[in-house]
C-alpha cells in the first residue's frame, strides 16, 4: 500500500499536521445559540488541558447541528515544525479532507495509510461531517502502522466491518491555495475545497496570534492596494505631462505654420474685404429703371404710371391713375407675389371724372437682383 506525504513543503504556504497527533469528536450543537461558545464548552470538557495548551478548530456541517471538533496538546509539535508554521496560510490537519469531501448522509468507511500512520474515517447518517476519526500513528522503525487494531476499534465503536471499509490509495495533496480557499486531493473522486470562512475556524494555531496574522495581512493588502493605486496614478500623471509636453511642441509648430502664412492670409483678408465692399456697392447702387421693368411686369393696361420718382436705392414710389377702379387690388397683389419685392403699400386712392388715382409704394428686397430682377 503506497504511503503518502503527510506535510507539504513550506512553499506551498499550508500545512498538513499529522492526524494521529489530534483526538476528535463530533459533537452537537444548539442550532439557536452561537456555535463558538459550545465548541470550547465541548473542548474543555473532553481535555484534560486547558485551551491555551492546546492546537484547536473546528468544522461545522451545512445544518448547523454537529461540529466536528479537534485538539492537540502543544508539546506533542516539535519546535522545528512549529517553525513551519510560521509563514504558512493555514495548518489543519491532514484528516480534514474528508470533513468537505463526503456529503452524503450514509453510513460507511474509509481506511487510507499515510506517511505518519493510518486514518479511519465513518460517517454515520445523522451528519454529513464524520461521526469517527481513528489516527493511528506509524512505529518509530518506519514500518507502515498496522490498520488492523484501528479496524477492530472500527467495528466495536460503529458495527462497521473490515469487509466494508473503502480502502484509500492515493496520497493525500494540496493542489491550491488562494481566494477562494484550501483545494485537498486524494484521488480524483475524493477532492475538497475548504472555503476561507471555514479555513479560518479550520486552522488549528493560535487564535489570537492568527486574529493578529489576519489583521496584519489585511492591512498588508490594503497597503499594497494603495501602492499600486499610488503608482498607477503616478504613471497617469507621467503620461498627462508627456502628453502636455507633446501637445505644447505641436502648438508651437502649429504658431511657427501660422506666423509664416500671416502675409498670405492678410493677402486674402484684403481682397475678401474688397469684394465684399464692391458686392455691397454693387447691392446698393439704384437701379431705378430695372426695378421699374420688374413691377410694369404685371400691370395691367388700364392702369397708367403719370410720375415715378425713388426713395432710396430699394423703393419707388408711383402716381397713376385708372379707368378701372377693380384693377387696383389685382395690380397689388400681383406685386406681392413677385420675388423681388419685400413689401407694396397703396395709398390716397380718389375718384375724379370718372378715373381713380393712386399713390404706390414698392419695396424691393435687397438681394432682388439675385429674385429674377436686373439685367
Amino acid at each position: 500500500m503506497p504511503a503518502a506525504t503527510a506535510v507539504p513543503p513550506a512553499s506551498v504556504f499550508a500545512v498538513l499536521a499529522p492526524g494521529a497527533r489530534f483526538f476528535t469528536r463530533r459533537i452537537a450543537l444548539v442550532p439557536s445559540t452561537p456555535a463558538g461558545p459550545q465548541i470550547e464548552l465541548a473542548l474543555e470538557t473532553l481535555s484534560p488541558f486547558p485551551l491555551d495548551q492546546l492546537f484547536h478548530g473546528h468544522v461545522i456541517d451545512r445544518a448547523g447541528r454537529h461540529a466536528l471538533v479537534y485538539a492537540a496538546y502543544r508539546r506533542n509539535f516539535p519546535a522545528d515544525e512549529l517553525e513551519s508554521w510560521q509563514q504558512a496560510r493555514a495548518v489543519v490537519p491532514e484528516f480534514l479532507l474528508w470533513a468537505f469531501t463526503r456529503r452524503q448522509i450514509e453510513p460507511g468507511a474509509q481506511l487510507r495509510q499515510t506517511a505518519t500512520g493510518v486514518e479511519i474515517i465513518a460517517w454515520d447518517d445523522a451528519s454529513e461531517l464524520p461521526a469517527l476519526v481513528l489516527a493511528r500513528p506509524a512505529s518509530d522503525s518506519g514500518a507502515p502502522a498496522d490498520a488492523a487494531p484501528a479496524l477492530l476499534e472500527l467495528r466495536r465503536r460503529t458495527g462497521i466491518p473490515a469487509a466494508d471499509v473503502a480502502l484509500i490509495e492515493e496520497p493525500l495533496r494540496i493542489t491550491g491555495l488562494d481566494r477562494d480557499g484550501l483545494a485537498l486531493r486524494a484521488g480524483k473522486p475524493h477532492t475538497a475545497l475548504i472555503a476561507p470562512a471555514a479555513l479560518a475556524a479550520a486552522d488549528i494555531r493560535d487564535k489570537a496570534e492568527l486574529a493578529v496574522r489576519r489583521r496584519e495581512e489585511r492591512r498588508a493588502a490594503w497597503l499594497w492596494r494603495l501602492f499600486a493605486a499610488t503608482a498607477a496614478a503616478l504613471v497617469l500623471c507621467l503620461l498627462a505631462t508627456l502628453g502636455l509636453a507633446g501637445g505644447r511642441a505641436l502648438l508651437a509648430k502649429q504658431r511657427q505654420a501660422v506666423t509664416a502664412q500671416a502675409e498670405a492670409v492678410r493677402a486674402i483678408e484684403s481682397a475678401q474685404l474688397l469684394a465684399t465692399k464692391l458686392e455691397k456697392m454693387t447691392a446698393q447702387q439704384l437701379r431705378p429703371f430695372e426695378m421699374l421693368a420688374v413691377i410694369n411686369a404685371p400691370r395691367p393696361r388700364s392702369i397708367e404710371f403719370q410720375r415715378v420718382s425713388t426713395s432710396g436705392p430699394l423703393t419707388l414710389q408711383i402716381e397713376a391713375q385708372t379707368a378701372q377702379a377693380g384693377d387696383l387690388r389685382v395690380y397689388e397683389d400681383a406685386l406681392r407675389q413677385l420675388g423681388a419685392v419685400e413689401s407694396v403699400a397703396l395709398r390716397d386712392p380718389r375718384m375724379r371724372s370718372g378715373r381713380t388715382t393712386f399713390q404706390l409704394e414698392v419695396t424691393f428686397k435687397p438681394d432682388w437682383t439675385s429674385k429674377g430682377g436686373g439685367a
